[in-house]
C-alpha cells in the first residue's frame, strides 16, 4: 500500500506545484487596452453580441478576443477571468 500512495502523493503535489508556476505566470500587464475593455465589459454584464455593438466589431471577433483573454489569464471562463481581473484590480465595474 505505502509503494502506491508515496508516487501518488509525489504526483499530486508536482500537479500542484505546476498549475500554481502556470497560474503565477498570468501576467495582467499582458492585457492589451482592447482586451482590459472587453473583460470590463463582461464583468458589466454585457453579452458578446452587446459588446460587439458597442464597440463596432463582429460577435467572432469578441469572442476572439475572449479566448486570448483566457488565454493569458490562464483561466478556464469568463466568470474566472472577471474574478481575477477584479483581485488584480483590472476590473472596473461602473453602475449606472
Amino acid at each position: 500500500m505505502k509503494k502506491v500512495i508515496i508516487p501518488l502523493v509525489s504526483v499530486i503535489l508536482l500537479w500542484e506545484t505546476l498549475r500554481l508556476l502556470r497560474k503565477s505566470k498570468a501576467n495582467p500587464q499582458r492585457l492589451s487596452r482592447r482586451q482590459r475593455e472587453i473583460l470590463n465589459l463582461i464583468a458589466e454584464g454585457y453579452t458578446d453580441n452587446e459588446i460587439a455593438v458597442r464597440l463596432h466589431k463582429r460577435g467572432k471577433a469578441i469572442r476572439k478576443y475572449e479566448r486570448k483573454i483566457l488565454k493569458r489569464l490562464h483561466v478556464h471562463d469568463a466568470s474566472s477571468a472577471v474574478r481575477y481581473g477584479i483581485e488584480k484590480g483590472l476590473v472596473n465595474i461602473t453602475y449606472a
